[in-house]
């Protein structure tokens, strides 16, 4: 049902601490989930140990998420931002989607489930969309694309070449 890509965590990205404006470092694939928290963002973050810990940052979930693999989801406590990494499966419920996750921002990291509101088709078109902004492979680079692979030819040589950033593998 998912069609997934092996996620490397991206660059660090540097954010501004609310309780004290410093500036922290913090690596986009340890984000459990981000939310907008007054001006700012709520993160939880998967810290050395393996726990998870609250983080509040001045800047924007906008600018938080921005070429990570974190994509929007609305469950009943309110629409926040998750990695499309965690997600193992997902489909049709009653009232949207169910999510299985391999972990979740409790640190629950294995039988976790998420109901949400949209549907099967946004949730897949939200996860290849934070795919390509994360780069597909790490890197953060974004701006990739999805694309299909015919096969052609019968040696290296006379093959097509492939051009998109993300594979997507079905069937």
């Amino acid at each position: 049902m998912i069609n997934q890509s092996i996620l490397i965590p991206m660059a660090v990205k540097t954010l501004t601490r609310a309780s004290d404006s410093a500036s922290i470092p913090v690596i986009p694939g340890i984000i459990m989930s981000a939310q907008t928290q007054g001006t700012g963002t709520l993160l939880k973050v998967r810290n050395e140990r393996g726990d998870i810990t609250p983080v509040v940052v001045t800047e924007a979930v906008a600018t938080v998420v921005n070429g990570t693999t974190l994509f929007l989801v609305t469950p009943s406590s309110g629409a926040k931002y998750i990695r499309a990494e965690t997600v193992a499966d997902f489909a049709d419920a009653r009232g949207g989607t169910l999510l299985q996750l391999l972990s979740d921002d409790n640190g629950q990291d294995h039988g976790a489930s998420l109901l949400v509101t949209e549907s099967v088709a946004t949730i897949q078109a939200r996860i290849d969309a934070a795919i390509i902004a994360g780069g597909g492979g790490g890197g953060g680079g974004g701006g990739g694309s999805f694309g299909s692979i015919t096969a052609t030819g019968a040696t290296q040589g006379t093959a097509a070449a492939i051009t998109t950033s993300v594979v997507r593998i079905t069937g």
